[in-house]
């Protein structure tokens, strides 16, 4: 029976935690695998080129490709940067524009400056929350998203099955790869309590359910509810013993956290009151491990797969949600309401939800605060990415 236990409960958070990891980092050996920059260094003249007014303008830097990194996890060596000109030319592109963010500003204003100045391609080197800043900025131009995986999440990289090691593998994709459009995702919040986590300018056209929220964009999944509060319930020292380990125990700790009400409403009209512990929209369903959290969820669709989970009687529904969450992913079954679990499938181009009481939030691994509301829409084919 402790087996069992043991096992569902790393069933519920292998499926729903292992989406949502904030990135352990890798060191930069000869072979080229990337690590932490931290401190002085990797900061060190740099400070400023973050900011979207030093980005340098196409008399300087047309057609070039521009990187744009986070010096907390990648530190920018000579190393780096020769092998990526030499990726580069290889692929008959100028010399690579190298370009910081900074916590004030994670890459969307330095991708949209990017555009304006005339790049060729825009290259996010850094873990999911660097991603998700630059694909914000890139979404509603032509210019490719290529990605240079530094994380232990990765999840767009695995979805697009972007080389996750091997920094000439992963360059001359960036550079060179084949051009795919995916959706975009957006989530605007009726915020309570705003965690520092800077918003994105809302893209033109989009019909949230209501104005003045604070809009975020994501590429893999966010959500309210248990997948947050694993996130935000995080302790940092346990992270820096542990790396990835710290959010399996937050995860298991969090895992009988508290069950909200909301009124949820689809684009297709009409809306239903439901109990959960976590409600989340995917624009893709892998995650690490090969783990298919969504079966039918496509990052080129046009559609958001919502997913709403709930438990009741302690461990035992634990058992009963892992055993639904397994029929789901045969095809068995799309959804279940038992007596000690529930499982909630929906496939839209708009959620709405209004919680009851406020609940955390999270944009593809990032607690954004608590929130009364979410509204969520995708955007079909807004982003161009790099694929091998």
């Amino acid at each position: 029976m402790i087996a069992l236990v043991i096992a569902c409960l790393a069933l519920l958070v292998a499926l729903i935690a292992l989406g949502f990891a904030v990135v352990a980092w890798h060191r930069l050996t000869p072979a080229g695998q990337l690590r932490p920059g931290g401190g002085a260094r990797a900061q060190a003249g740099q400070s400023s080129a973050g900011a979207a007014a030093e980005v340098p303008g196409p008399a300087t830097a047309a057609a070039a490709p521009y990187l744009i990194y986070n010096p907390v996890k990648v530190e920018r060596t000579a190393e780096l940067e020769e092998l990526a000109a030499r990726r580069a030319a290889d692929g008959g592109l100028g010399r690579p524009v190298w370009v910081a963010t900074t916590q004030a500003e994670p890459g969307t204003s330095q991708a949209r400056a990017a555009v304006a100045a005339g790049a060729s391609v825009v290259v996010a080197l850094g873990g999911d929350g660097t991603v998700r800043a630059v694909a914000a900025g890139l979404a509603g131009s032509d210019v490719p998203l290529g990605i240079v995986p530094c994380g232990t999440g990765n999840l767009l990289a695995r979805n697009l099955e972007v080389p996750l090691d091997g920094l000439a593998d992963q360059f001359t994709t960036a550079f060179t790869g084949q051009d795919r459009a995916m959706d975009m995702a957006w989530l605007a919040a009726d915020m309570v309590d705003s965690a520092d986590v800077p918003p994105t300018p809302a893209p033109a056209g989009l019909d949230f359910a209501f104005t003045g929220g604070q809009v975020h964009g994501f590429t893999v999944l966010a959500g309210v509810g248990f997948d947050a509060a694993m996130i935000e319930g995080v302790d940092s020292h346990l992270k820096g013993k542990l790396g990835w380990g710290a959010y399996v125990v937050s995860g298991v700790k969090n895992s009988f956290s508290s069950r909200f009400h909301a009124r949820l409403a689809l684009g297709t009209g009409g809306s239903e009151r439901l109990a959960a512990r976590t409600i989340f929209a995917a624009n893709c369903g892998k995650l690490q491990g090969g783990v298919t959290l969504v079966k039918d969820a496509q990052l080129d669709d046009g559609w958001l797969d919502l997913v709403a989970l709930d438990t009741r009687r302690g461990i035992l529904g634990v058992v009963a949600l892992g055993r639904q969450l397994l029929r789901h992913r045969w095809g068995r079954s799309n959804g279940e309401q038992g007596t000690a679990a529930s499982s909630t499938f929906r496939r839209t181009r708009a959620a709405d939800i209004r919680l009851e009481e406020p609940v955390m939030a999270q944009v593809d691994g990032e607690y954004i605060g608590l929130v009364r509301a979410v509204s969520i829409r995708i955007q079909p084919g807004a982003l161009t990415v790099r694929v091998p």
